[in-house]
């Protein structure tokens, strides 16, 4: 199903709050279209941020997109639907939002619409045809974190990034659709839009790669907090041992936070990591275990922590407010090491 297609359609659901829309297309690749809406004799203009699917988990990087928007209209996010939760967090930041199943948040200074808690159409929707699995995520990996990668043949790729060649194929292809690499043939490929692949990666870890890679809950013994135990087990830490990740890395890596989450990549989870990482299975657990998902994924400056990319993901799962500066921070660093 088309973008076009779904905003005609959220905005056909606004009708019934007695808002009518218009949109001016783009026609420009990247470009966002003009969203006009008008209620009795007064009207607003956004500019649409459309996002099929939406969840806490893409909160920040939506909302990093509406601060990136030039001076002029508002940010209007539209979605297929949006629940009650992802509601309040977008409200929480100033994000106003209509979606096809009639929920919205309009503030203007002529009209306020706030309609949500209404469900998704029951049918089934049509499956997404550029649709990323969690092994494309772990190729886009590694072209982010080694843009050279991206000449390597696709079976050399695949073992870099953990992955059959076959499904390195695929993310090859889909990647070069969307316009994030270009082929060169025998030569490989080229990494032609860093940003829209960074994009990307922060919420097709959180949604498709993460859950995959969970393998435990665990409980830091005799700590109070996961960045307390990750002090306590420092120089336990290792790629072969465990590689830090979560809040926990990000003050690891001298950013300006205080940790409040941990993550641990593992090889193995066994009773020898276990000890090793003074670490209890709990389903209530501060601390998430999961797989090290492929060959290299540590800090090349710090081998201690996973790589900034991953923390980075991470830390844009977490629609907190308190985490933008250090979100910040951390994307700089990310993008001076990708250009370098």
């Amino acid at each position: 199903m088309s973008e076009s297609s779904l905003v005609d359609r959220a905005l056909q659901s606004l009708e019934a709050a007695g808002v009518h829309g218009t949109v001016t297309r783009s026609g420009k690749t990247g470009d966002h279209d003009r969203i006009t809406l008008s209620r009795a004799d007064r009207e607003a203009t956004y500019v649409g941020i459309v996002r099929r699917t939406l969840r806490p988990s893409s909160i920040s990087v939506v909302a990093d997109q509406a601060r990136a928007l030039p001076d002029g209209p508002a940010a209007l996010v539209i979605s297929e639907h949006i629940s009650a939760e992802t509601a309040d967090l977008l409200r929480e930041r100033g994000l106003q939002f209509i979606d096809a199943a009639g929920n919205a948040y309009l503030d203007t200074p002529d009209f306020l619409v706030a309609i949500t808690g209404r469900r998704a159409a029951v049918e089934a929707l049509p499956p997404c045809k550029d649709h990323v699995g969690p092994a494309a995520w772990q190729v886009a990996f590694v072209l982010l974190r080694d843009p050279d990668a991206a000449h390597l043949s696709v079976r050399a790729l695949g073992e870099r990034a953990g992955v059959s060649h076959g499904a390195a194929a695929v993310a090859l292809r889909t990647f070069d659709a969307r316009g994030w690499l270009s082929d060169l043939g025998r030569s490989g490929h080229h990494l032609t839009d860093v940003q829209g692949m960074l994009s990307g990666w922060l919420t097709g870890f959180a949604d498709r790669l993460a859950p995959k890679l969970e393998i435990a809950r665990a409980m830091p013994p005799g700590t109070d907090s996961p960045a307390a135990w990750a002090r306590a087990v420092a120089s336990d830490l290792s790629p072969d041992s465990g590689l830090l990740g979560g809040e926990a890395a990000a003050e690891f890596a001298a950013h300006d936070l205080r940790g409040t989450t941990a993550s641990v990549y593992v090889r193995r989870w066994d009773a020898a990591t276990m000890k090793r990482l003074r670490l209890m299975p709990s389903p209530r657990g501060t601390v998430s275990v999961r797989s090290a998902f492929a060959p290299h994924i540590e800090d090349p400056s710090d081998p201690r922590l996973v790589d900034p990319l991953i923390v980075l993901a991470e830390l844009y799962a977490i629609p907190d407010e308190r985490l933008d500066a250090t979100r910040a921070a951390l994307q700089k660093s990310v993008l001076s090491r990708i250009a370098r």
